[in-house]
């Protein structure tokens, strides 16, 4: 997290920088507050969201190009990394190796299986059955998913740079935090608080302060809404960072390697993640989202259909974003009448925000779509509106537009897509199952 400073940079301007830094200083800490009767699990992931959402706007806000378009919307809505101007850049990207989209898949069905493994184990070892369903969640969410859709976007020719960049082969503790381990947040940590902290207090003092202060943030998505082990991430965090200063010396210098590293970095874990946050985050969390292996065959009920229907039509938002680049809107319009610009484009936004508000609103109240009769209507509408357009999948001719094979894969997704939509919102309309 704190490797190479850079010292090349203009400073942004302090207007500037208090614009970009100001919602990160507020933000979390009022979804705490107004989160406070939510379970703790629920509590630690809108605070992780809206400290996430902070982040995006801080390093969006900062970034170098001013000009706004569709791969802005999606840096913010459609990838977890927080270097705007990497991936707002137009350099070529790196193409994409055959095996990483393999290697990814592997991480994401050993994630479930470990999740699944604690699920069975949890009643008889619940401590370690926690750490199991952790080290899950990291190889699912951070190795696989987050490393399918860095796949995705290179291969659609976006600069995105990978998050977890094989942190086992660090062989210091710099390496480690400022190269290797989620990148997102070494990326805004050093363009916003690293740089400018050198810049007044000198590379030492600002590796102390910038390490404290990544102490507090965890204090705020793990201490404060499991409600125990108030302090212990910033001691943790606090050592890393003596141990990377510590790494500057001629002592430090001759020591450090792999098992060093992996000493410092693992062996006080459970001061970043203590048991308070084990026992209430994180083994609630998988009771409650991921069912038992035996009773997988009994848990799709409608609300949970509807909820994943939500999340399926925000996917397909993806695609939404790449249409105006992909189609060419900005050059091939210029020909039309500025009335007919202006309908492409109020239709687009509508389409847009219906996709947006559907999938809210199977995200939020799924038990009222599955149970009251406003509900029932509400999914009938969802039916029609993905009932009309799964056939057109086969009316538009999409094909000379579908230049690349993620192209072809990417609409031939859409389709499947579609499909699953129609099938639950036929389920939730007719009310085929409770």
């Amino acid at each position: 997290m704190a490797h190479d400073i850079a010292m090349d940079d203009e400073p942004p301007t302090a207007v500037r920088y208090l614009t970009a830094t100001l919602p990160l200083l507020v933000l979390p800490p009022l979804a705490l507050w107004f989160t406070r009767d939510l379970l703790p699990w629920q509590r630690m992931w809108l605070t992780a969201i809206v400290t996430f959402a902070c982040c995006k706007w801080m390093t969006w806000l900062g970034r170098n190009r001013r000009a706004v378009g569709v791969r802005d919307v999606i840096y913010l809505f459609a990838w977890p990394g927080l270097d705007a101007d990497t991936f707002l850049a137009r350099a070529p990207a790196a193409a994409v190796r055959a095996n990483e989209p393999l290697a990814a898949v592997a991480k994401v069905f050993v994630g479930i299986l470990l999740i699944i493994t604690a699920t069975r184990i949890a009643p008889r070892a619940p401590y370690f059955a926690g750490w199991i369903a952790m080290a899950g969640l990291i190889l699912l969410l951070h190795f696989g998913l987050i490393a399918l859709l860095y796949c995705f976007w290179r291969a659609l020719g976006i600069n995105a740079k990978p998050l977890m960049d094989h942190p086992a082969r660090s062989d210091s503790v710099a390496e480690f935090w400022g190269r290797r381990w989620n990148t997102a947040f070494r990326d805004a940590t050093h363009k916003f608080l690293f740089r400018p902290l050198t810049r007044r207090l000198g590379p030492k003092a600002a590796i102390w302060v910038g390490f404290f202060i990544s102490g507090i943030v965890h204090e705020l998505a793990i201490t404060f809404p499991a409600r125990g082990g108030y302090g212990l991430p910033t001691i943790y965090f606090t050592l890393q960072g003596a141990a990377l200063l510590f790494e500057r010396t001629k002592i430090g210098r001759a020591i450090r390697g792999r098992i060093w590293t992996w000493l410092i970095v693992a062996a006080p874990a459970p001061l970043l993640f203590p048991p308070a946050f084990i026992y209430r985050i994180i083994l609630p969390f998988v009771e409650a989202v991921v069912p038992p292996l035996w009773t997988l065959p009994h848990a799709l009920t409608l609300p949970r259909l509807i909820f994943i229907g939500g999340l399926l039509q925000w996917s397909v938002l993806v695609a939404s974003a790449l249409v105006p680049a992909q189609l060419d809107w900005k050059n091939r319009f210029t020909v039309l009448p500025r009335l007919l610009r202006q309908l492409f484009w109020t239709y687009g936004a509508y389409v847009v925000m219906a996709i947006l508000f559907n999938g809210l609103v199977c995200v939020a109240a799924p038990d009222e779509i599955a149970t009251t009769r406003l509900g029932q209507i509400v999914a009938g509408y969802i039916l029609v509106f993905w009932g009309i357009r799964l056939p057109l999948q086969w009316v538009f001719d999409a094909e000379p537009f579908l230049t690349k094979p993620v192209l072809r894969y990417g609409d031939r997704l859409l389709t499947v897509i579609f499909s699953v939509l129609v099938g639950i919102f036929t389920i939730a309309a007719f009310r085929l199952i409770d």
